[in-house]
C-alpha cells in the first residue's frame, strides 16, 4: 500500500496521521492472471490500484474481443464511466 501513498505524494504531502486514517479504509486484494474483475452485466463498485500487473478493458465479441484500454503498474483503475455504467458491456480482466 506504500505505492498508493507514493502516488498521492507526487501531488500533495501526507502526514503520517492522514495516511494512517486513509489507509485504514483500504482493502488489499490480489487476483491471479486472467481473473475477470468485472463481467458482462455487472456494475463497478470499486476504485482499484494496480501495484503490479496489467488490466485490460474490452468488449467481448463473437469472433474477436474489442480491447479499448490497458492500465499498468502504479495506477488507479475503475470500470465505471458514464457511457458504460448502464450498458454493462465492458469487462475488466487482469
Amino acid at each position: 500500500m506504500e505505492q498508493i501513498r507514493q502516488y498521492f505524494e507526487k501531488a500533495v504531502k501526507l502526514t503520517d496521521k492522514d495516511w494512517q486514517f486513509f489507509s485504514s479504509k483500504l482493502i488489499k486484494q490480489e487476483f491471479p492472471k486472467n481473473h475477470h474483475l468485472l463481467t458482462v452485466g455487472q456494475t463497478e463498485n470499486y476504485l482499484s490500484f494496480i501495484e503490479t500487473g496489467i488490466m485490460r478493458f474490452y468488449i467481448p465479441k463473437e469472433e474477436n474481443d474489442l480491447t479499448f484500454a490497458f492500465v499498468f503498474d502504479h495506477n488507479f483503475v475503475s470500470g465505471y464511466c458514464k457511457s458504460s455504467a448502464k450498458s454493462g458491456h465492458d469487462i475488466l480482466k487482469t
